[in-house]
């Protein structure tokens, strides 16, 4: 029994779990056997780990996505120094060089406080970018000579503290995030003093508590307190290449925030107004709107163009066998005319002569109209194999774009109505814990809220039964 709970641990442990994560998962052997089978469909090397590069503009962050990145597929980000609004413009993913045998992939961001790309585009830009999909790591590129976070570096550690990135079940979302001191040799030169305040002890904290470090700042609200970090110049990234191959191997999922979350979580940061920064949001989601139906827009006409080109190419066979079929009839004039001829001679010689030429002219003739007929129909056939499957291809990336779409309307209107059954709770009376609204009501009141009578799940989520007889939670 205690040898199979100790391997269950140290399985665990090995996906990333810290002591106390698996401490704290007790000593039901069964359900720790779960969690292992479940970890394990992350096995390392079984598919490239995908790395999010976020950092400042002009801290050295697409220096380092070249670094990182290999050059046998092709041209990667500038150098910083040669565009002061930033090299990126737009997230684009890289093949990487392998680390320690692991495949990697690597999505470089438009770098923080870019002139040409606001905060709102860039994590616009994320949103899209990300959108329910799970990522491997985050790499976050701090200017080590700042002594201190850069707003890039706070933006990311918000987001990462907002439900926005999310670990897979009780994994620790922190440990795939990696804060990556750049422009070390500069630092050494001008202000060594600044890798000391970069890596100090979280112990060390200024008068207010807070932690005078700027790794310990960063991963402050982290369950530990710390957290991974590297620190890099230009010609030596293995630091950083050591905390990706330590990278757990279970991902984090990213959730997109409606504008009123992010304009909350992030207007203090940057410095702008909320209601603006929301405005900024809003804009940004019409835009990707219009981005997806520009997408749509553009797919219909290359899938009538490849209609149309196929189609082209359709008729110059016919045109081509019909030509032939042309050619082949002025043989066979040809052959009558030499025939009558024939015919002109000695009638017996003739005759025969004729049998056997126009014997031979029919079966040539049977040969040819069959090749044709069968060219013909082998082509057609073709011909609709293909405009069936293309179809089927256009159907299916419609059906599939159709129910993005509608899955993030839904989305949209489930969270649109939970905040008006929130608000219908609170001002009416019907709150969801005994008066919590201006009435009172409480977790089961019936007072309020639209006469509706509230229920708590064995989960504890917050439901009431609609006018179906069926479950309607307004939270879970």
């Amino acid at each position: 029994m205690m040898n199979t709970l100790e391997s269950l641990r140290k399985a665990l442990a090995s996906f990333g779990l810290g002591p106390k994560e698996v401490e704290g998962l007790g000593d039901d052997t069964a359900k720790l056997a779960d969690l292992v089978t479940r970890y394990g469909q992350y096995e390392a090397g079984s598919a490239p780990k995908t790395l999010l590069v976020i950092g400042q503009c002009g801290d050295g962050k697409s220096t380092l996505v070249n670094a990182l990145r290999d050059e046998a597929f092709g041209d990667g980000p500038c150098d910083a120094d040669e565009d002061a609004d930033g090299v990126t413009k737009e997230i684009t993913t890289y093949p990487g060089l392998p680390i320690h045998g692991q495949q990697i992939e690597i999505m470089d961001t438009p770098g923080v406080g870019d002139g040409t790309i606001s905060v709102a585009s860039l994590v616009g830009m994320i949103q899209e970018a990300l959108g329910a999909s799970k990522i491997d790591g985050v790499i976050v590129t701090t200017k080590i000579t700042d002594g201190r976070m850069t707003m890039g570096a706070q933006v990311v550690q918000k987001l990462v503290e907002s439900k926005a990135f999310r670990g897979e079940g009780i994994h620790d979302k922190w440990k795939n995030i990696i804060l990556c001191g750049t422009m070390r040799d500069m630092a050494e030169a001008s202000k060594p003093k600044s890798i000391e305040a970069f890596e100090l002890d979280k112990k060390v904290v200024k008068d207010n508590g807070a932690p005078k470090g700027v790794v310990a700042s960063f991963f402050k609200n982290a369950p530990e307190g710390w957290g991974k970090y590297a620190m890099v110049h230009q010609s030596d990234y293995s630091q950083l290449q050591e905390a990706v191959a330590q990278l757990p191997n279970v991902p984090i999922q990213y959730k997109k925030l409606n504008p009123t979350e992010l304009s909350s979580l992030l207007a203090e940061t940057i410095g702008v107004d909320a209601d603006e920064l929301k405005k900024e949001f809003e804009d940004e989601l019409k835009k990707a709107e219009e981005r997806f139906q520009q997408m749509l827009a553009d797919r219909d006409a290359k899938y009538a163009d490849d209609l149309a080109k196929a189609d082209e190419a359709h008729k110059a066979e016919l045109l081509q066998m019909e030509a032939k079929r042309k050619e082949d009839a002025e043989k066979m004039k040809s052959d009558m005319q030499k025939i009558q001829e024939l015919q002109a001679k000695d009638k017996e010689e003739a005759e025969r002569q004729r049998k056997a030429d126009a014997e031979a002219h029919a079966k040539r003739m049977q040969e040819i109209e069959k090749k044709w007929a069968d060219d013909h129909a082998q082509m057609q056939k073709k011909m609709d194999e293909e405009r069936t499957q293309m179809r089927k291809e256009v159907e299916a990336r419609e059906a599939e774009e159709r129910r993005k779409k509608d899955s993030a309307e839904l989305e949209l209107q489930r969270l649109d109505t939970l905040r008006r059954q929130i608000a219908i709770g609170w001002h009416g009376g019907g709150g969801f814990d005994g008066g919590c609204g201006p009435t009172g009501g409480g977790r089961h009141g019936g007072g309020g809220g639209g006469g509706r009578t509230y229920h708590t799940g064995p989960r504890g989520g917050v439901y009431y039964i609609n006018s179906n007889g069926k479950k309607t939670y307004v939270r879970r």
